[in-house]
Order: structure tokens, then sequence, then C-alpha cells
């Protein structure tokens, strides 16, 4: 219901008129019934500051809305006026409230909040000047036959309505004035701040309401699930298997790419399946690796891990995401490694494989940006083979082909920026075999006396010169924070939060109690763990929206 005040014309009947007393008296005449009850008293209906004990205010401390104010405060003033004639009891019409009653009580409730303008009230009242530093003598203001303070501004000629031209005047750091602007916000169907502040002046002139407004537009839960801001942090320096000098794939990130469509063989009608491309990146050199897979299953990924160490070599820390079929080969791998581990009498060589077991980690779920360095990969890999590809289907020794020539390219790529004219750039391909994949092969040396060791030299000097030019080209441009340049505050725990999902609208998004907060080797928390209503889970801080907390009343129920 919209707040209507009418004081400015219309004059309320005899018998329901309620005088200009302060709220003092309001206690006076009470008393009496609260004679012998003193074991109803509460500290939310005792006043901090003794003589100045104000029922209105202790209300507001108790009371969510700014329409349950006014309904509570006209049933207490309908409750003093029976008290006073007994014969009003037989006049009232049930238990409803009136249009009277429910105006007295908004009125009632606004002088309260208008007790700080006390002194300009009483400067008004007897007609003096008000302070030269007060704020209000710009607004030029006046007390209407209700009692309010007012603007009087100099629109007094205008055609609006009288609301419109002297509205009410309010504090802005006032309890009251506050569930004024949620109600004006709920019945107005939640408007943005600019808008809601032109609704606001039609009826009330709030000190600083631009910035009250911004703020409780800001702390709507129901706003706040449509803005879809999720949190971010400072972003983490760089793991040390990134930036420290290493064998090529010693420390490699896995990813899967595709479905694509495939044929069994050529011909009229071939039947046609899925495949997948299994992606290997050395998170040193950026060098990468493809293997085609015909499904999901551990047993083929694991089949696509040892091709691809029979080719590369053995790693010693694999990355990947949460994946059922990456957690599946992990158990697998960790079952070889104990059951290798139990056989004593295998050769030393065994052992010594078991005991050097490949240590797999894995990223917080639905976290991609913690694995950009293979994420960014399958970019470039999709890249050249949706321009060659296109739609034709190809079969499985196609594909097969078309990736290694895909993979030969992708590592002959620059490493970092390139002048136009240096023709000398580093790619990953240098780590591999000394040298680009897409560049012509020198010429046969095997004409070369054996005793020209200084070749075989100057062949490890160049070596050597790979990794000088990968930590003076390559690690200084890794400097940089593209973006997540400022440190936030951390979630804390026990905070109430929206769990994004991308296949959901924002206003569906599940909600969360944070339990752990895992903080990083800077102290900045990144990654949570939660309780939701059907278990808990990890979850980056980027997939979370901290609610806000309302001051007035909680928002964050049902069909919010």
């Amino acid at each position: 219901m919209a707040i209507t005040s009418n004081c400015m014309g219309s004059q309320m009947p005899p018998s329901r008129h309620i005088p200009q007393s302060s709220t003092a008296e309001w206690c006076e005449q009470m008393a009496p019934y609260n004679h012998g009850k003193e074991e109803v008293k509460s500290t939310a209906l005792t006043s901090q500051q003794g003589d100045s004990f104000s029922p209105i205010e202790a209300l507001t401390q108790r009371v969510s809305s700014w329409t349950k104010l006014v309904h509570v405060v006209a049933y207490v003033l309908r409750f003093i006026q029976r008290t006073r004639t007994i014969k009003l009891v037989a006049l009232t019409n049930g238990a409803r409230l009136t249009f009277e009653e429910i105006q007295a009580a908004r009125i009632l409730c606004l002088r309260e909040a208008q007790k700080c303008f006390m002194e300009d009230r009483n400067l008004l009242t007897e007609n003096k000047p008000l302070r030269s530093r007060s704020q209000l003598i710009k607004l030029s203001p006046f007390v209407c036959k209700d009692g309010l303070l007012r603007v009087g501004g100099r629109l007094a000629n205008s055609l609006l309505p009288a609301d419109v031209k002297h509205p009410i005047l309010l504090p802005k750091s006032h309890r009251i004035t506050r569930m004024i602007l949620e109600h004006e916000h709920r019945a107005n169907l939640h408007p943005g701040v600019s808008a809601l502040f032109v609704i606001t002046r039609q009826k009330y002139w709030v000190f600083g309401a631009r910035n009250l407004i911004r703020n409780l537009v800001h702390n709507c839960v129901k706003c706040f699930r449509q803005r879809k801001i999720t949190e971010r942090q400072f972003m983490a320096d760089l793991p040390g298997i990134r930036i420290t000098e290493a064998l090529p794939f010693q420390h490699s990130g896995c990813d899967y790419a595709g479905p694509f469509i495939l044929k069994e063989r050529r011909g009229r009608n071939p039947r046609k399946t899925k495949g997948y491309i299994c992606l290997f990146v050395c998170l040193v050199t950026s060098a990468i690796h493809l293997e085609l897979a015909t499904d999901l299953s551990t047993d083929t990924f694991l089949a696509c891990l040892r091709r691809f160490m029979s080719l590369q070599g053995k790693c010693s820390q694999i990355f990947s995401d949460n994946g059922t079929n990456f957690v599946g080969a992990k158990r697998a791998l960790d079952e070889m490694q104990q059951h290798l581990s139990s056989q004593e009498h295998q050769h030393t060589v065994t052992q010594l494989l078991a005991n050097d077991g490949i240590k797999w980690s894995f990223i917080p779920p639905h976290s991609p940006h913690w694995g950009g360095k293979w994420e960014s990969s399958v970019r470039s890999v999709k890249l050249h083979l949706r321009r060659v590809v296109g739609k034709t289907v190809l079969t499985f020794e196609q594909m097969q082909t078309l990736i290694v020539q895909i993979s030969a390219v992708v590592n002959s790529r620059p490493l970092c920026y390139t002048p136009d004219t240096d023709i000398t750039y580093l790619s990953p391909a240098h780590f591999l075999i000394g040298r680009p994949f897409t560049t012509v092969p020198e010429g046969d040396l095997t004409h070369l006396p054996i005793n020209r060791l200084d070749y075989w030299q100057h062949l490890q000097s160049m070596y050597q010169g790979f990794w000088k030019r990968w930590h003076q080209e390559y690690l200084t441009s890794l400097q940089q924070r593209q973006k997540w340049n400022n440190k936030e505050r951390n979630i804390a725990v026990g905070s109430v939060v929206l769990v994004k999902d991308s296949n959901l609208p924002p206003a569906s998004w599940i909600l969360a109690r944070v339990l752990e907060a895992h903080q990083g080797p800077d102290g900045l928390v990144r990654a949570v763990k939660l309780k939701t209503s059907t278990g808990e889970m990890t979850r980056p801080i980027t997939k979370l929206a901290v609610l806000p907390n309302s001051e007035t009343m909680f928002q964050g129920g049902p069909g919010c």
C-alpha cells in the first residue's frame, strides 16, 4: 500500500482526531494500564536515556516494515480512544482499521522521525528566524496543521499537487526514514536509484536521500539476485612449477576437447560416432600433445596417457579439473602403484617405478580459470580445427593425422611477442626438437668427421640458449596481471552466498553457507567449502555472490 499524506487539506472527524500531544503524554496515558505488569517489560522497550523514553522509537527496533509500524501504532491509538470514552466501543467497525486511524498513526510516526528538527520547529512556532547554520534554512520550512515540518520552497504558485510542492522533511539517519524508503522500493516494484529518488521526492524530502537510496537498493536481496555480480579476489602469483626450468612435459596439464563427429569408414552411409581430443600441455614450455579418444571412459584416458608418456616421457605431476574420467584415472593409478609396491619379488626397476608414481592434482570444481594454461591451449586447437574441418566428417585416421599437424603448428608458434623483422623467435618446439616443426630441416651432416666434437658442444650451447631466451623473453612477459588487480575482503565463514549456475537464471541460484575458507599462501581466500540443502561442495569465489545484510528485514525467504 503506497503512503499518502492528506494533512495539507483534509480535516479528520472529531471522534477520530488525535490531539497534537507528544509521545510522553501517550506514556502517561498508558501508565495506569501498565500498573502491576512489570514482568512484560523488555530491553527493547526501555530507553538508555532515562527520561527521554519514546515508545515509538523502541517500537521501530522491533518491527520490520513501515506498514506494520503504522498499523501497530494505529491499534494502540484505538485502544487509547476506547479507554477515554466507553461509548466509542460501539462505534468501531469490527477490528479493521479505518483510513483516519491509519492516517493519524502515520502522522504520529512522522513526528517521531522529525524530533531531530525540534530546535528549528520551536523557532518556527515562535515566528523566529532559523539559525544561519541550520540545514533547513535553504528550504524555507513551515509547520503544517498536523504538526509536521514541510518544505516551503519556491513552487507555491505552481500547479503541482500540495504534497509535491511541500514534501515532508525527514532526516537521513532515522530508522523510520529507512523503513519508508524500503516500503516505497517494494511498492514501486524495485526501481533503480534514480527512479526511487524521484518517486520519494514526490512526498518526502530526505536529506542525503540519494546515498541512502543507493545503499538501500544495493542491500535489497531481490535486486542483488538479478545483478549477477559474483566475488573476485587479487590474482595469485604463478606457481613455482610454471616459472622453474624443467624438462618438457615434466609438469603437465590435461583437458578434453570435443565431441567431434567421426565416421567409421569411407564410402556411402558410414556409421557415425563421437570422438574427443585429449590434450596434454607442458606448464613450463607451453608445448602441447594431442591424442584422439573414442569416448570419455577411464580406460580410454589411461590408454591416451600411456601413449603420451611413451612419446614425451614420464610426467612427475599432472594437473586437471574434476572430470569423472580424470578422477577414475587417478584412482586407477593409485591402485596400480599400490599393487606394484606390494610385490617385493619384482625387479629393482619395477620397485623404482612404483615408488616414483605420478602426482595428480585437481583444481576446484567449476573453476576453469584455475586451469587457464590448458583452457587456452584447447581454444587454440579448436580454432584451427574449425577452420580446416568445418562441417566435413572425417574418419578416425584422417582426424588423427589432422590433430598431429595441428599440434605441430601450435608448437611452432612464438612464446612471446616478437618484432616483424625477427625470424629467430622462440617457440615450444625449440625445447622438443631444437627448431620449429614448420621449418625446413638442416642438410645431411653425416659427412662431417667424427672428431668434430665441438659441433655437438655447439648444439648443447644452442639448447642452453633456448632456456636463456625463455628466462629473458618469456618469463618477463608473465609479470603483468591482466585483471583482478585489487585485494578484496575475504569471504568469512558463516556467510550466506548464492552459487552461480550458468544453466539457471540468477533468481534460481541456490543458497549456501560457507563452512570453510581455503586461504592461499598470501592469506587471500579464492576457494571455499559450502553447505547447501543437498550436501557439501567446493567452489571458487568467482562462482559465489555474497548476500547483503538488510538493516530492517530478512528478504532471503522463498520466492525472492
